[in-house]
């Protein structure tokens, strides 16, 4: 039997280091974003499907959900059911409906403890018949993010992260594969991209909601 090498060693002790295999190289799924500026910053030319996002916000509010919509919209008419995963308000399934969203394929779980949102959102991402899960956790450490991820990958789906959290370390401390910081300055919406795995089209955009 072969020696472990210090590599193999160090992979284990620290499972949440990215192994260089994911978006880069080759061509990856990926479902239009519903916006033409964003769609040519994303890797694949829209949300990869089989990873994660960690889209960080100033306020609840300030037009995320009308940001996903349009991936939601997209993937729940190809069959698959869309989740959100403790919610900050109660889904009004009328507004929904408006927007070409039908509410019988929206699931909303609301976990009695904190520590179960990401355990939630890890399961729900998990299943192929599931393939949007929005999540709004509280904490979010390295280890579950990469969990995440590998989830998301196991599924072929695709986890939104939802955080009030200003960001000071742009990129550091995560294994989310895109991390997308959005902030509402009393006119355009701008949304900036922090970090993308295997890609260096960082930016600024403005999208008109």
């Amino acid at each position: 039997m072969n020696k472990p090498s210090a590599l193999d060693a160090l992979l284990r002790q620290y499972p949440g280091l990215w192994r260089g295999k994911g978006l880069e190289g080759a061509a990856c799924a990926a479902v239009s974003s519903g916006f033409e500026d964003l769609d040519a910053l994303l890797p694949g030319g829209g949300w990869p499907l089989g990873t994660t996002v960690e889209l960080r916000i100033a306020g609840e509010g300030i037009g995320e959900l009308r940001l996903l919509m349009p991936v939601m919209r997209r993937l729940a008419s190809s069959g698959r059911h869309i989740a959100w995963v403790a919610p900050p308000y109660v889904p009004y399934a009328p507004a929904l409906a408006a927007t070409g969203l039908d509410p019988s394929t929206l699931t909303v779980v609301r976990p009695q403890a904190p520590r179960d949102i990401l355990w939630s959102m890890e399961k729900l991402l998990q299943s192929p018949q599931c393939g949007v899960v929005l999540g709004w956790p509280q904490q979010v450490t390295v280890g579950s993010n990469r969990r995440l991820q590998l989830a998301a990958e196991a599924g072929n789906s695709i986890g939104f992260s939802i955080r009030r959290n200003p960001c000071h370390a742009p990129g550091r401390g995560t294994t989310t594969a895109l991390q997308l910081w959005r902030q509402h300055d009393h006119g355009p919406l701008w949304l900036r991209v922090l970090k993308m795995r295997g890609a260096c089209r960082r930016g600024e955009l403005m999208l008109a909601l």
